[in-house]
């Protein structure tokens, strides 16, 4: 990284003797400055300039004014180009928490935001977008009777002036433009081009010397020209001019009182939690964004007292962020982004967002809303997970409900299985804000901010913007498909209907632009500061701490439904300026129409680590497969698994196929146990990892080597066993796919339901009696017997429903791909078979289809036919399979590798899915009263139940409902069922006690079955024991 602007934190400490080896001194260690601004987004920035401005006759502040941001500084060339540079950028409060991103996992939602001497500017979309005037005017105005939109609208245009908005110009002929403007048009918009802080002709007198946009479309991994208008371009060299003093890598941990109405910032090296400093500061501006700004009152409150508002943490909002995606259209409707710092760009697809409409989106009431819908660019860095999120996608959709898109109905040679450019660029990636339901948290447990979001059922904000998006999606999209991120939604809607339970997997939201957390209110009751940014003292009332502000999106009670950066600035903007008044100095406090412009010593961009700029023939991963599959001579050459079979090929025979044609050897040995064959195809060249990710049917040119075994083993061949007699060359395919006509087609369909009802059938008839009841019983019978409220009912699907999935399922299962293997040596041995991955009567289960290998042996007019299995032990104990000879980089590998699993899990989905569904337990639960024949040996029914919820509150249950804990937005309760069954008779005080618990492979009733004579918990009662069951 690159001080330019900046000092190091440790520069501080050295010109002011800090006491590095010295524990004990470091906590008297002090430093002193007037007014220290925590964080340097927008609200840090427009804070600290509208301090340090002069005013119209060119006084200013006599104030020191010092800004510590947690993360450094960095110039253009310091910014990622490659997925190798990214791993080492991002890190959380506790990893890596200097990292350009911010990454926060929480309850429910992720937020991602900035780094580094600009925040959040560095690696934002750029648009600074004007909010909605009655979005801002429900801001508190107690202290203040004009209007929020009057007053910040008052500043955007000086504001816009800084930061360098503008348009793209031509931008017309930006692809995804042009796709955003159709797609909002059939929504009933009109898109328009976004403002957005970029310098596309060159710098401006208020930023640095840097070249005009190169268009090259990767604004999210920081700007390579410098054209982009982050605060490190613009707003903080003026800073710098005007006095400010920046320091990176100092992370503010707490702030606690001094004395004369002083306050004590406690800090840190970012990347050395032991070197503590406290500064004595007499006015602090906490500008950290929304999670450090919450993060630091927090941890102020718990460490050092300081009475804050209840309501800390509280008001979270997403600001409706949601990353979406429309695949496969029958147009262009994208641009792959060039490498970063490629000159000339290969690519230029324009910035990251180039275009904006605002789409109508109904709220509960009935009443309009409207959320923010921008194109945007993937950056190359993630090229490659886009194209792996939109093939799979897709691939789960097809399962959901059948869809499939235009581009893949164009493209029908195209494998669907595998990743692609083309498709990439036939697909729309889309940004969405909106007005959120605002109701999130900052939870504050152990030290540590969590971030949560908890959905609130059909009103929920993001259901309803997936609905309006879903709905008519193909007219909408021209013929693409709607679809969040994977991060999001893991399963499409409807997929609930093919797996049981899919939807309870619930996906995690992903925010840029979190808000809220020290929520503006009119008193401590609903807030956290007052509408000037003064932090409430204590739970209640109007009070106020003297000199404590908070100035950013962290005040900011409410989602305002687009890109915050403008609204943030002019907010902390205006409220710097009324605090401005109160600081000593000549100013009378209105500052110019514009800022100061910037002067030559603090235009000229300093070199970075420069990196080296990879060509795409530098990007390839090359890798080696091997495997060793080995034919069985004798029966007692075995391997673990249960299709082992005696031997099907003997050594005579191998001799009258192969005589003369082994090297160094007439004939094989009486002794011979097994043959050996190490197979090893290569992804090179043309055919490198990554170009083969994108059409994984081509052949691989492969060697094997035929070895033969005198020895033998159990469970592996040893290669010290080995004696090669056969070399031979030839070609490895993998998901070898071959067409069928739609009666054959059928034809396996039909193969495939009858496989399903041969192993899995029962779970279809146990559902036929509740069906059939659900239209005979009366609506009360039926929920006391089935337990089900109206509207669990609701969620049923109907028989026909379910028919129409069964047979898409079915139909899609009848899909058969092959790995296929062809081998020859130079005396003419051919060895050639095909591994079959397929569902149907007759076809080999999944396991069996990966490790068993039908071959033919041929060998001029004679041939054999017998099977190799795969030595699994070697490849569990020996070098991996899959090993890579060439590539740039690990990240690299790591990703071509990950592409190479995803393609063979997707192959496995579309062969064998339901090789993996879990048989359904429902039906167990259905049967309240217990028989006593003498068949079953029961002689207690069920007792009543005891339900343990989330906190450990019990409630008892009457048995007819116990299957049941009832509803909590639309899906049942979690809860565990302790039951507890009693002897009818036997000695009271002489009675012992067992606690039975199941595992995670099946439920309690295999202590209660009904099969056997005497179940488990019938020996115990006849033992005289309480028998609990959980």
């Amino acid at each position: 990284m690159t001080n330019w602007l900046s000092e190091p934190v440790e520069t501080l400490l050295l010109n002011n003797d800090y006491p590095f080896e010295d524990p004990e001194a470091q906590s008297r260690f002090r430093l002193q400055t007037d007014v220290l601004v925590i964080g340097s987004g927008y609200g840090a920035a427009m804070a600290a300039l509208a301090l340090l401005e002069p005013d119209r006759q060119g006084r200013r502040i006599s104030q020191k004014l010092w800004v510590f941001e947690r993360g450094n500084e960095y110039v253009p060339d310091d910014f990622p180009k490659t997925m190798a540079d990214l791993p080492g950028l991002i890190g959380t409060d506790k990893v890596n928490p200097a990292g350009l991103w911010d990454v926060r996992a929480g309850d429910g939602v992720v937020t991602i935001t900035g780094r580094g001497i600009g925040g959040t500017s560095l690696v934002n979309a750029n648009v600074a977008a004007r909010p909605a005037p009655d979005v801002v005017n429900r801001w508190p105005s107690k202290l203040n009777s004009t209007p929020w939109s009057q007053r910040l609208a008052a500043h955007y245009p000086k504001l816009e002036k800084l930061l360098g908005v503008s348009v793209q110009p031509d931008v017309d002929h930006s692809v995804s433009f042009r796709a955003l403007r159709g797609s909002a048009d059939r929504l009933g918009s009109v898109a328009a081009p976004a403002p957005v802080t970029i310098n596309f002709s060159g710098p401006t007198e208020h930023s640095a010397d840097h070249e005009p946009c190169n268009l090259c479309g990767n604004c999210v991994m920081g700007c390579h020209s410098g054209a982009k208008g982050s605060l490190n371009m613009n707003a903080w060299p003026l800073a710098k001019q005007l006095g400010a003093a920046l320091y990176s890598g100092v992370t503010v941990s707490s702030i606690q009182r001094g004395e004369n109405g002083r306050w004590l910032v406690h800090c840190h090296v970012s990347s050395r939690d032991e070197l503590a400093l406290v500064v004595d500061v007499g006015h602090v501006i906490v500008a950290a964004g929304t999670l450090g700004s919450t993060e630091i009152l927090s941890r102020s409150r718990d460490k050092h007292g300081l009475a804050l508002s209840s309501q800390l943490g509280k008001r979270f909002s997403t600001n409706g962020d949601a990353l979406v995606f429309a695949a496969g259209q029958n147009a262009i409707v994208s641009q792959e982004a060039s490498i970063p710092g490629e000159q000339p760009p290969a690519s230029q697809p324009g910035p990251t967002i180039s275009g904006m409409a605002m789409i109508d989106l109904a709220d509960p009431q009935g009443s309009a809303s409207a959320v923010t819908l921008e194109d945007a660019v993937i950056p190359y860095a993630l090229r490659e997970v886009w194209q792996e999120m939109l093939v799979s996608q897709l691939l789960l959709r097809k399962f959901a409900d059948g869809a499939v898109s235009a581009w893949h109905h164009n493209n029908q040679k195209h494998d669907p299985l595998a990743r692609s450019k083309e498709l990439g660029e036939h697909s729309q990636a889309l940004l969405i804000m909106g007005l959120d339901e605002s109701n999130g948290e900052l939870a504050w447990e152990s030290n540590q901010l969590r971030p949560v979001w908890r959905r609130d059922g059909s009103s929920d904000y993001f259901k309803r913007l997936d609905k309006r998006f879903r709905s008519d999606e193909k007219t909408v999209f021209d013929g693409g498909l709607f679809a969040q991120n994977m991060i999001s939604q893991p399963l499409p809607p409807g997929f609930e209907g093919v797996v049981e339970g899919a939807d309870e997997l619930a996906g995690q939201l992903l925010s840029v632009h979190p808000l809220g957390g020290c929520a503006m209110a009119e008193s401590a009751e609903t807030g956290v500061v007052n509408a000037l940014g003064q932090v409430f003292c204590g739970e209640s009332g109007e009070g106020v701490y003297e000199h404590l502000y908070v100035l950013d999106g962290a005040i900011i009670p409410e989602a305002i439904g687009t890109n915050p950066l403008l609204t943030i600035a002019a907010l902390s903007y205006e409220l710097a300026g009324q605090l401005r008044s109160m600081l000593p100095g000549d100013s009378d406090s209105e500052a110019g129409e514009s800022f100061p412009p910037l002067q030559e010593a603090y235009r000229k961009i300093p070199p970075g680590a420069l990196k080296h700029i990879p060509v795409s023939s530098e990007l390839s991963v090359e890798a080696d497969f091997s495997e060793r599959m080995v034919l069985h001579l004798s029966d007692s050459k075995r391997s673990m698994f249960p299709w082992s079979r005696p031997a099907t090929a003997g050594v005579d025979q191998l001799n009258r196929l192969l005589a003369g044609r082994l090297s160094g050897l007439d004939r094989l040995p009486e002794t011979t146990r097994a043959m050996a064959l190490d197979v090893v195809f290569s992804f090179a060249g043309e055919q490198s990892l990554d170009r083969w990710l994108e059409k994984p049917r081509q052949p691989l040119s492969a060697v094997a080597a035929l070895s033969m075994d005198t020895v033998g083993g159990i469970l592996t061949t040893v290669d010290a066993h080995l004696t090669q007699v056969l070399e031979l060359k030839g070609e490895v395919r993998l998901g070898a796919l071959q067409p069928v006509g739609r009666v054959r087609h059928a034809l396996r369909t039909v193969s495939a339901i009858l496989r399903y009802l041969r192993y899995r059938g029962m779970d279809l008839w146990v559902r036929l009696p509740k069906r059939l009841a659900r239209w005979l019983l009366p609506a009360r019978t039926w929920q006391l017997r089935y337990g089900d409220n109206a509207q669990a009912v609701r969620r049923e699907a109907s028989i026909l429903k379910e028919i129409r999935t069964f047979w898409r399922i079915g139909s899609l299962q009848a899909e058969r791909r092959y790995l296929e293997y062809e081998f020859k040596s130079a005396n003419g041995v051919v060895i050639s078979g095909r591994k079959t991955l397929a569902y149907g009567l007759g076809l080999p289960d999944l396991l069996k289809g990966l490790l068993v290998l039908p071959v033919t042996i041929s060998a001029g007019s004679r041939s054999l036919k017998s099977a190799l299995e795969l030595d699994v032990q070697r490849i569990t104990n020996g070098p991996s399979v899959l090993q890579v000879t060439r590539s740039p980089n690990l990240p690299t590998s790591v990703l071509s590798m990950g592409g190479f699993a995803m393609y063979f899990l997707r192959m496995i989905m579309s062969t064998h899915f339901w090789s993996f569904g879990a048989p359904s337990y429902e039906h167990f639960a259905e049967r309240r009263q217990l028989e006593t024949s003498e068949r079953q040996g029961r002689f207690y029914e069920p007792p009543e139940v005891v339900y343990y919820g989330r906190g450990g509150a019990g409630q008892s249950t009457p048995r007819e409902k116990y299957e049941r804990a009832g509803f909590r937005n639309g899906k049942p309760s979690p809860v565990s069922r302790l039951v507890r069954y009693q002897p009818g008779s036997g000695d009271t005080a002489g009675r012992r006690s067992i606690l039975l618990v199941h595992g995670l492979a099946h439920s309690s009733r295999v202590f209660w079955t009904d099969t056997i004579a005497c179940n488990f918990v019938q020996y115990f009662l006849d033992n005289n024991y309480d028998v609990w069951i959980l």
